[in-house]
């Protein structure tokens, strides 16, 4: 475990089941506190630094709160650059778990030398944006849109998209609408992606819960967690909605979708959140095309507060701070992963009762768990055996 904490997963199997299940987090929640008493435009610099993971997307949420807080109204330019680069950033991780983590936990290589080369593509396309520094400090001044930069880009997402994942067009394969179209599709589309679907489609047989936790719902409908966060110390590391935790991410966002909803009600929550990540990324070139930066979540009104949700390809992350004059008095951060892996979460709801023949098969299971929610740090996982 790095500096950015990590998982701990403790589950008692009996030899058939998971009879209880432990889950801890060591990741410093409240590391932004050292932004307290920091200068605002410090600050807004140095935050993303703290960051691995989802960077971009931090960096966002960091500026925006506090350009809110401080009555600075960034120009539609800017916000558009802005929610272009976390769409960008989102594209670019559910690439990462498609060419190679979701391949290796199927039993597939992963092609690690054709995910370097996109990578080093589609990153080249986007430095003229990413050294533009508007985008990421406070001010009200202009972006260059670099409409044909992001044109470049999205045309080479697309075409990778639509021959190396599905092999088809992407707006054809986001029509699918039933079990069976999808797995018509895993037998005969030859790629790494495909024969995870037919893998999953196979394995991913635990049936969801009655009591399975709720997805989240709209961000501009939370408005009430940021009061929270503000108000209760441990609100940022076990977040709940009306008392109960919430799973946000892809399938949350995708929960309206028809395949999404036949899959869900057949019992197959993994492969439901493998397929709403696959199908964002379907939508993710033209959503970056016509982008505006609009938001639909209510700004904060009470002066000097600000805040800003961001949605990740982990799910919402949501920045709050309270500047004191010109200073940050308070700063505060709540993260996708602290939904999904909350004590009583979605993994925890989900991984007491599963089955498994042998320990290998259930560490196998654990680990495609843990892989479709996606944390963003590392974890440990111990199997206690019990009679």
């Amino acid at each position: 475990m790095g500096l950015e904490g990590g998982l701990f997963v403790r589950v008692v199997w009996d030899g058939h089941s998971v009879r209880k299940l432990e889950l801890a987090s060591s990741r410093p929640v409240e590391a932004c506190r050292v932004f307290h008493g920091k200068p605002v435009g410090q600050a807004v610099a140095m935050l993303p630094l703290l960051y691995t993971v989802c960077r971009t997307a931090q960096s966002v949420a960091a500026v925006e709160a506090c350009q809110q807080a401080s009555k600075v109204t960034a120009r539609a330019s800017v916000r558009q650059q802005r929610q272009r680069l976390v769409l960008a950033e989102i594209a670019q991780e559910y690439l990462w778990r498609f060419m190679l983590d979701w391949p290796q936990a199927a039993g597939e290589p992963a092609n690690r030398e054709a995910f370097a080369a996109l990578r080093k593509k589609l990153g080249g396309l986007l430095q003229p944006v990413l050294a533009d520094a508007g985008w990421r400090t406070m001010g009200d001044g202009e972006s260059d849109a670099r409409n044909e930069v992001w044109g470049a880009y999205c045309t080479a997402l697309m075409d990778y998209a639509e021959r190396e994942i599905f092999a088809m067009p992407a707006r054809t394969w986001s029509d699918f609408d039933s079990i069976a179209a999808l797995r018509a599709w895993s037998r005969r589309a030859p790629t790494a992606m495909a024969r995870v679907i037919g893998t999953l489609l196979r394995d991913d047989t635990e049936p969801c819960k009655d009591d399975a936790v709720a997805l989240m719902p709209p961000a501009r409908e939370l408005a009430q967690a940021s009061e929270l966060l503000a108000a209760d110390e441990d609100f940022a590391r076990h977040p709940h909605w009306r008392g109960r935790p919430l799973e946000t991410g892809a399938l949350a966002r995708m929960q309206g979708h028809t395949l999404v909803r036949a899959v869900l009600d057949d019992g197959r929550r993994v492969l439901a959140r493998v397929l709403a990540r696959l199908l964002e990324l379907a939508a993710l070139p033209q959503r970056i095309r016509e982008a505006t930066g609009e938001s639909e979540v209510i700004a904060a009104s009470v002066p000097g507060v600000g805040e800003a949700w961001v949605e990740t390809a982990r799910g919402l992350l949501l920045h709050r701070v309270e500047l004191e004059g010109e200073r940050v008095g308070r700063y505060r951060i709540l993260a996708p992963t602290e939904w999904n892996f909350h004590p009583r979460g979605a993994l925890a709801r989900e991984l007491v009762g599963l089955h498994a023949q042998d320990e290998a098969a259930l560490r196998e299971k654990i680990a495609r768990a843990m892989l479709a929610l996606d944390p963003c740090v590392g974890y440990e996982l111990k199997v206690a055996r019990h009679a």
